[in-house]
């Protein structure tokens, strides 16, 4: 019998670009222009460090040029990010308001925990316990980690949860995809990886996990006798197939 064995996601290599013209993100190796996501569905929004004014943006065209609008609905602030000019950013209409950087923060605060939910295994609830002592004043204006802080935690964190793997090649792919890095590290600030691969011949494999930390212990006793190690793995239930 002859069993299809169905594509696993992969995540292709982020090229690097000169000029990002008709990106939706904006590289911000520079510091021209940060990116953040908005609290509208599907949208971006940009913030200019030097000004604390927040945009979304218009459009890009072919003379390396990208167009933003002020974030507000009332507002017709506009500028203009001119790629490799002297002055990149140039300000075409003038804020008819003072810029916000209560809303600023807050857009950053929000983005940490989106980034930390997506990258990390520790419980949503410490990742914002942690951000607020960073962020205390951008926390004070959202509410609290339940309700809608919780909900976008949580949002982050199933985009970046891989497919269910249907056998060891896919398992191998997805504990190897950068993507995915955070279920193949051991907990701490170290993180250290604890996935060494699949070994043995087809039908006879097994996944091979060792910690570094484990070793390191072992190697500082003595004359150890037993070494006593816990670990909670999570099963998943046949779904379509079975490993």
């Amino acid at each position: 019998m002859v069993v299809e064995t169905p594509a696993v996601e992969t995540t292709p290599a982020v090229p690097t670009y000169t000029v990002p013209i008709g990106f939706e993100l904006i590289d911000n190796d520079e510091g021209i222009v940060s990116s953040y996501k908005g609290i509208r569905s599907n949208t971006v929004l940009y913030v200019e460090p030097n000004t604390n004014f927040s945009y979304y943006r218009d459009h890009a065209d072919n003379n390396f040029c990208h167009y933003f609008r002020c974030s507000r609905n009332t507002c017709g602030g506009r500028v203009i990010w001119r790629i490799g000019a002297v002055n990149e950013i140039e300000l075409s209409e003038n804020h008819n308001h003072e810029a916000d950087a209560d809303h600023v923060n807050v857009l950053r605060f929000k983005e940490a925990l989106r980034r930390r939910a997506a990258d990390e295994v520790i419980s949503l609830k410490n990742i914002y316990m942690d951000e607020e002592v960073r962020y205390h004043e951008a926390s004070l204006q959202v509410g609290g980690f339940r309700g809608a802080i919780e909900q976008i935690m949580k949002r982050a964190r199933k985009d970046g949860t891989p497919p269910i793997p249907l056998n060891f090649q896919q398992i191998n792919v997805i504990l190897r995809n950068p993507r995915y890095r955070r279920f193949s590290i051991e907990l701490g600030r170290a993180e250290r990886a604890f996935y060494r691969g699949i070994m043995g011949a087809e039908g006879q494999q097994v996944i091979y996990l060792i910690s570094p930390t484990v070793q390191h212990y072992a190697r500082q006793l003595e004359t150890p006798l037993k070494l006593h190690m816990d670990a909670t793995f999570s099963v998943v239930p046949i779904a379509g197939g079975a490993l």
